[in-house]
């Protein structure tokens, strides 16, 4: 690996590059890198302190095909991470952005996740529903992300 799985930054823009999966390789899983950058923002997202997400109509949610799990403040400003059943393209991000920034603060962004194994396009609906009506309980809990 010569890349950040994650941000895609090259081994030379990085100060550390953490490669792993190897030992998963023979049952077929692909190797993964991460980079310093992305183990902090890990860290952050995971312990650092989060403002609370509003509130977000369940139509809306819905519409916009996407479920925010968490505000966290980055140097770059906020962030608000969004639960997608699967990846979406330029065009649906701006989208979904559209739909969702009435309900956020000014010049928030918005950065998307998707499980590693994405349920089939017929069921992405349904995915979606189970995550907004039970988030503790949901699809992500138990899905690797």
């Amino acid at each position: 690996m010569d890349a950040c799985s994650f941000c895609g930054k090259g081994a030379a823009e990085c100060d550390r590059l953490i490669v792993g999966g190897a030992g998963r390789a023979a049952a077929g899983t692909k190797s993964v890198a991460i980079c310093n950058d992305c183990v902090e923002l890990c860290h952050r997202m995971v312990h650092g302190p989060h403002p609370p997400l509003p509130q977000v109509p369940r139509e809306v949610l819905l519409a916009a095909q996407t479920c925010p799990t968490e505000i966290s403040e980055e140097p770059e400003g906020l962030v608000v991470n969004c639960a997608s059943a699967l990846e979406p393209s330029e065009e649906e991000e701006a989208r979904r952005k559209q739909i969702l920034l009435p309900y956020f603060p000014s010049g928030v962004r918005f950065r998307y996740f998707w499980p590693v194994e994405p349920p089939d396009a017929s069921t992405a609906t349904e995915w979606l529903e189970r995550l907004i009506d039970d988030p503790d309980d949901g699809p992500l809990s138990s899905t690797a992300i």
